[in-house]
């Protein structure tokens, strides 16, 4: 792959074009992120269960949580979803495309779940409650281990055989 892009560096006069060789996409990634002055910005990789729906996050999500909500429970086809909330800004789409689905949740916000119009798994999710954040799910990065959830919601909804960690902050409905 061959990407050519103009670049000024900050603080000088020096205007260039530089094309850049390579077949990795994380170089290309990184070398976008030192020329902006970005250092040791965590970035992490996901997908869709086909791979054809692949994205990116940058940096430290804004808050993480797990939901025990009925709706995250039909969303994911599990116990709870565990949650990421990152800015819109930090999330990029990097090939394939979403299908959506609307409803109106228990707080009445309007939230809209984007899946892979291929295999159907569920990416991300907007809520009119939250403007300028996506809300990522864990299953779809590659690697959730970085993952820190800092609450629970819905716990009035948390299925029996569920341990909940009595250490983060729990909710029985939503946080206020």
């Amino acid at each position: 792959m061959t990407i050519a892009f103009k670049i000024r560096l900050k603080g000088t006069r020096f205007y260039g074009k530089i094309a850049l060789l390579t077949s990795d996409q994380d170089s290309v990634i990184k070398v976008f992120r030192l020329l902006r002055g970005e250092k040791n910005m965590q970035v992490h990789t996901g997908k869709c269960l086909c791979g054809d729906v692949t994205l990116q996050v940058m940096g430290e999500p804004v808050v993480q949580g797990n939901c025990h909500c009925t709706d995250c429970k039909k969303n994911t086809g599990a116990a709870f979803a565990t949650i990421l909330f990152f800015k819109d800004e930090q999330v990029s789409f990097l090939s394939g495309e979403t299908s959506s689905f609307q409803y109106t949740a228990d707080s009445g916000n309007k939230k809209t779940k984007e899946f892979c119009m291929k295999c159907g798994s569920l990416v991300y999710g907007i809520n009119t409650g939250r403007p300028g954040i996506k809300s990522i799910y864990i299953g779809v990065l590659d690697d959730g281990s970085f993952a820190s959830p800092q609450f629970n919601v819905y716990t009035s909804r948390i299925l029996p055989f569920v341990i909940v960690d009595e250490s983060l902050d729990n909710f029985e409905k939503g946080r206020q």
